[in-house]
């Protein structure tokens, strides 16, 4: 469940600055940083929240937010 939600959001924040805004305004740094945490040993879980992190760092203020949830 948790692969396929990071999975979801890294699909969301790809290249769409709209859906980007919304998911840090909502905690999806977070979520994923939580979801990674509580799966260490998901293989799945890690690559597709890094994936989601990665789309969502792209700029200095989300890198930023990035940086505060960690």
């Amino acid at each position: 469940m948790q692969q396929q939600g990071c999975w979801a959001l890294a699909n969301l924040a790809f290249k769409n600055d709209t859906n980007q805004a919304l998911i840090l305004s909502e905690g999806g740094i977070s979520a994923i940083v939580l979801a990674m945490k509580a799966h260490t040993g998901h293989l799945g879980v890690q690559e597709r929240g890094g994936q989601a992190l990665k789309f969502l760092g792209t700029n200095v203020e989300k890198q930023n937010a990035l940086e505060a949830a960690s």
